[in-house]
Formats: C-alpha cells, structure tokens, sequence
C-alpha cells in the first residue's frame, strides 16, 4: 500500500472515514468504528461540531477503502502511516492528551463499541471541510473484514432460524406486528427480516451466530434498530412505539 504524500491526501481519506461512519450500510458502520476503537494513534478533526476521531493506520495510506484495508499481504503497518503523518508538511508530531483521551473514549462508545486501554497520541487538525459522499462497500467490506478476524455469520443457522419463525408466527414482526402477509398478499408470504442483537464489533474469532442472537423484524423496526450506538435493543424501540 501507498502511504500518503500530502494533507490533501490526508483529508480524502478522512472524507472516506465519514463516508462510512455516515452511510446507510450497518456493518461498515461497524467495521469502521472497531478500527477506530483499535486505534492507537488519531487525527482529531471537526465535524458538524463535535470533535472525531481517525485511526492514522487507515488514513496514513493513500486512496484507502475497507477493502483495500483488510487485503490479504498488504503490507500495511501502523508505523508506516505515524511516521508519514509526523512529516512537517503533513501533521507533525503526534503527542499525548489528557482532553482528546477523553472525548476519544466518549466518540468510542457513541459509535458502539468499548475504548482500548492504554495512552493513545493525537494530532489535532482544525482546518478540515467535510466533502462526505454515502459509499456503500458492503459485500467487499464484509468479506475481508471477515475474512481478517477468521470469522463468518452462520448463515444456515440464519435461515434455519427464520423458518422455525415464520412455521411458528408467520410473516409477523415481532417489535411492531406488522403482518407482511396479510399486507401485501401471496408476495409478502414467508417474508421477515433477520437482526443481529450482537454487532460485529462485540464478536470474537470463532463466534457463531446462535438463534438467540437474532429478532425477526420488518423493514422499518430493522432501521430504527440501527438508529442509535450502541445499538437499540428490540424491547427499547418496542417501548417507543406510538
């Protein structure tokens, strides 16, 4: 992988960073905030007034995606990318901070998932311009994140799990009730949506998903479910319900 050369290049891939943190796709919304979370060295910048947080491994590299990220042999290296941000036409020196520790602890948990211990290094950048465009990288994203941490979703069990549901409830929603069959006729018959209760983030190598792990929702609990960080549970948005 290329490193970057430039500030310019550095606020791409942070326009890249807010792409996928801000995209309608939940599980790069996830793969991201975990690399965020794992994260040992930051480039704090304003956006839409609050402060955020990049991991300098994903920005350090030029042009860089999900994909490109979780590449087998790649040859990426947190080193590589700190070294290239501390250039003085680039960052400079990155340094501890008591005040962005915090608010990265705080950014952490807002995108779902648990801070890392450990002193983290900042740099702060206070010139940043969101240009943020929606990317949707799921199947690329998935598959390599995937395929880094040696896991995958087990999709028998998936729609093993929906078919006990619907022989059981039918095409029923099981936050809101909305009856896709009754609705919609033959077409909405034996339809229902699988949500995962567990995020990807929470996961560790060699999990599975097991059936407890899964709500049987229609379409709109399904968004509203992924609505907030952490996410909702399904008791919490069925209590919402007006």
């Amino acid at each position: 992988m290329i490193l970057i050369d430039n500030r310019d290049e550095l606020i791409k891939n942070l326009d890249t960073v807010e792409s996928y943190l801000n995209g309608d796709n939940d599980e790069v919304v996830e793969i991201m905030a975990e690399l965020i979370r794992k994260g040992k060295n930051f480039v704090a910048y304003n956006f839409n007034g609050s402060t955020h947080f990049a991991p300098s491994r994903f920005v350090g590299y030029k042009d860089n995606t999900i994909r490109k990220h979780f590449q087998k042999d790649n040859g990426k290296h947190g080193t590589y990318t700190s070294q290239r941000l501390r250039r003085s036409d680039i960052l400079g020196i990155d340094r501890p901070d008591p005040e962005l520790q915090t608010e990265w602890e705080s950014y952490c948990r807002e995108c779902g998932v648990e801070p890392t211990k450990g002193t983290k290094t900042f740099w702060r950048l206070s010139d940043y311009e969101a240009k943020v465009a929606s990317i949707n990288e799921f199947a690329e994203g998935k598959r390599y994140y995937t395929r880094h941490l040696a896991y995958e979703r087990n999709h028998k069990a998936i729609q093993q799990a929906k078919e006990n549901y619907l022989n059981q409830h039918g095409s029923v929603c099981q936050i809101c009730g909305f009856n896709f069959h009754a609705t919609y006729g033959e077409v909405g018959r034996n339809y229902i949506e699988a949500h995962h209760t567990k995020p990807v983030s929470e996961m560790k190598e060699g999990d599975v998903t097991r059936v407890e792990d899964l709500a049987m929702v229609c379409a709109n609990c399904h968004r509203m479910l992924h609505r907030k960080r952490p996410l909702l549970k399904p008791t919490e948005l069925k209590k919402l319900l007006k």
